[in-house]
C-alpha cells in the first residue's frame, strides 16, 4: 500500500440505474476525493445503524467482531482500504502490534464505525475514484461535486437522478430491517 490518508463516511445513498445500496466515503482534508463502494442491503442496514447510533440488543457481527478482539486483550487500530493489482476492492483490519486481518469493505468500514477507529484509503484507490466523474446530490438542493453538474437523466439509460422521495423510502427500508 502508498500512502494512506484518512476517509470519512459521507452517507448511503442508492445507485440510481440499479436501486441499489452505496457507501460514500470522503477523503478528509487533500483532494476530498469521493469512493463509491457498492453495498448489499444487510450491509447498507449495518452501516446505516452505525451512523445513526442505532443498536439492537444482541450485537451484530460487526459489534461481535470488536467484542472478541477486546476480550483476547488487543485492540482494533485502523481499517485499511485498497485496490489490488487484479481489480476490485480490499479491507483490512489492522489490530494493535500491526496485526492485520482481510476483511469485506463494508465489514471492516462497519467494524470502524462502530468502534471508532479511523479508515484510511490508499491514494491509488482514491486516484481511481476521482477518475469516475462522481457527482453527489444531496437533498434540499446542495451539492458535491468532482466533475460537471449532474445530468437531467442518465444518458444511456434515461433514467432519473435519485429523488428525495426514493431517498426517504430507502431509509424508511433500512428502518423496517433493522
Amino acid at each position: 500500500m502508498s500512502t494512506v490518508p484518512e476517509v470519512q463516511v459521507m452517507a448511503i445513498a442508492l445507485d440510481a440505474l440499479h436501486g441499489t445500496p452505496v457507501l460514500l466515503i470522503q477523503e478528509r482534508g487533500g483532494a476530498n476525493r469521493i469512493l463509491p463502494v457498492a453495498l448489499d442491503l444487510p450491509e447498507a442496514v449495518a452501516i446505516e445503524s452505525e451512523l445513526e447510533g442505532r443498536h439492537s440488543p444482541r450485537p451484530a457481527t460487526h459489534e461481535l467482531v470488536g467484542l472478541i478482539v477486546d476480550a483476547l486483550g488487543r485492540r482494533i487500530d485502523h481499517v485499511d482500504l485498497d485496490a489490488p493489482q487484479d481489480g476490485g476492492l480490499e479491507a483490512e483490519l489492522v489490530l494493535d502490534q500491526d496485526t492485520r486481518f482481510p476483511a469485506r469493505v463494508s465489514d471492516a468500514v462497519a467494524v470502524a464505525l462502530h468502534d471508532g477507529v479511523p479508515i484510511r484509503a490508499s491514494d491509488d484507490l482514491l486516484d481511481i475514484a476521482e477518475a469516475l466523474d462522481l457527482t453527489i446530490v444531496v437533498p434540499g438542493g446542495a451539492e458535491a461535486t468532482d466533475a460537471a453538474p449532474e445530468p437531467e437523466s442518465d444518458p444511456e439509460t434515461g433514467a432519473p437522478p435519485i429523488t428525495e422521495a426514493e431517498i426517504a423510502q430507502f431509509s424508511a427500508e433500512l428502518d423496517e430491517r433493522t
